[in-house]
């Protein structure tokens, strides 16, 4: 395959011609982007451009516009991963904005991870120009590009179930119930299966805020006090710092489940009172289905209540406490949204 760097970081830019060459490729390289639009403008090749965003003279998003420009009416276009640092990307917003960039890479990067891309890469260029590609490369494509997304992520899923299983109100069960069911309630509204993905690992962190209390915190046979209850809604804000900063588009989300899973559609939730449509959509979602579990579970202070009384209670706060658009498409397809062969003894 051959490749082009596009790179003005002169160690960056041998440790991809090094890995590339090793694993058997035809190596380009250019210093910034007109360079690279001058290399392709004399006849230069490329199957795969590798470029830095922060380019000098011509950067890497505004390298792939031109080039997709000079695609136009080709019928062959060129697989393009941008490089990027940690601090200069916001990754659900890198899609819109990109103009046609295929993959991303952060640096520092993993030469494990780097090879991974590149295999992906042959793999959509190949499907790309064979005009007829078998069903199972395709099939084995999605599987492979599921695949990175649940690798990428899990690491934090770990460090999730170890953090808040051990705890009475965030048991294993609870967990794993608040995923699918979350994620099951997406699909129904409509969401993209890689969004509703993204929510089934993201939902369980909402109160990851939580896993540094005591672990008896509790236990106690008693409803919390109003200082007590000061100290609950700090969870919101302390579990959102333990996630900002993220790249990974599930712990973006995750981030922003847990400061707003709280907030109310009427504006009366914590910790920033926003109302309506301000709260993100993911965290309306979380909120209903956090309600229903963990309503019907058994508590110190109090009996865990009947599902229909939950539904009642559900029901009675669409329009205050959940997006009543939401809330009611849970009621109604509750009974599909519950079950699953991997959740015996639910209601």
């Amino acid at each position: 395959m051959k490749i082009l760097i596009v790179e003005d970081q002169e160690v960056t830019r041998l440790v991809l011609t090094t890995h590339f060459r090793n694993w058997g490729h035809q190596v380009a390289e250019a210093g910034d982007g007109l360079e690279a639009l001058n290399f392709l403008d004399q006849g230069g090749e490329a199957d795969l451009i590798v470029t830095d965003w922060g380019l000098p003279h011509l950067d890497g998003l505004e390298l792939t516009r031109r080039v997709r420009e000079r695609e136009t009416g080709r019928g062959r276009s060129t697989y393009i991963i941008l490089l990027t640092a940690h601090g200069e990307i916001d990754v659900q917003d890198l899609a819109p904005a990109s103009g046609g960039v295929d993959d991303y890479l952060l640096k520092p990067f993993e030469g494990a991870d780097l090879r991974r891309r590149l295999k992906l890469a042959e793999r959509l260029i190949v499907a790309e120009r064979n005009p007829h590609p078998d069903r199972r490369d395709w099939e084995d494509l999605l599987q492979e590009r599921t695949a990175e997304l649940w690798n990428a992520q899990s690491e934090i899923v770990r460090r999730l179930f170890q953090s808040l299983s051990v705890r009475d109100q965030e048991t294993d069960g609870h967990l794993r119930r608040l995923a699918f069911f979350s994620a099951r309630l997406g699909g129904y509204l409509g969401w993209s299966g890689e969004d509703c993905q993204i929510l089934a690992v993201a939902a369980p962190l909402h109160d990851l805020g939580k896993a540094g209390w005591p672990a008896g915190f509790w236990c106690e046979p008693k409803p919390l006090s109003a200082e007590e209850f000061k100290i609950v809604q700090t969870h919101t804000t302390e579990g959102a710092a333990l996630l900002a900063g993220s790249s990974h588009p599930s712990i973006q989300w995750a981030e922003r489940i847990a400061l707003r899973h709280h907030e109310n559609w009427d504006g009366s939730g914590y910790p920033d009172g926003l109302r309506g449509e301000a709260i993100p959509r993911e965290a309306r979602v979380v909120a209903v289905v956090d309600v229903y579990d963990a309503m019907m579970a058994d508590r110190a202070y109090r009996p865990g209540w009947p599902e229909e009384q939950v539904l009642d209670f559900i029901k009675s706060e669409c329009g205050r406490k959940f997006d009543p658009d939401i809330g009611r498409l849970f009621l109604d397809r509750i009974g599909e949204i519950r079950w699953d062969p991997c959740f015996p003894g639910q209601p």
